[in-house]
């Protein structure tokens, strides 16, 4: 049986618990500098209004719009083409 570190030690130290979320944000704000446009509109629309809002933002064409000017619904495949 495999365990980890919060399954151990349920009351991790306040100050280790602040450390691994400062050092998990700074990753995330290293990653997003390598995205491109369009993954970091979805990657701020996640932070900011949730996975939710992020998913439809996803499934819309970044450039190709429908008869009613709106961006094209996409298939998910083509989604995974733009957001991997």
């Amino acid at each position: 049986m495999s365990t980890n570190y919060e399954t151990i030690n349920v009351t991790k130290p306040e100050s280790e618990t602040e450390t691994t979320s400062k050092n998990n944000t700074n990753k995330v704000q290293e990653n997003s500098i390598n995205m491109d446009e369009n993954n970091k509109k979805a990657f701020e629309i996640m932070k900011n209004e949730g996975s939710q809002k992020a998913v439809e933002f996803m499934f819309k064409h970044p450039t190709e719009k429908n008869d009613s000017g709106e961006p094209r619904k996409m298939s998910y495949s083509e989604m995974r083409s733009f957001y991997g």
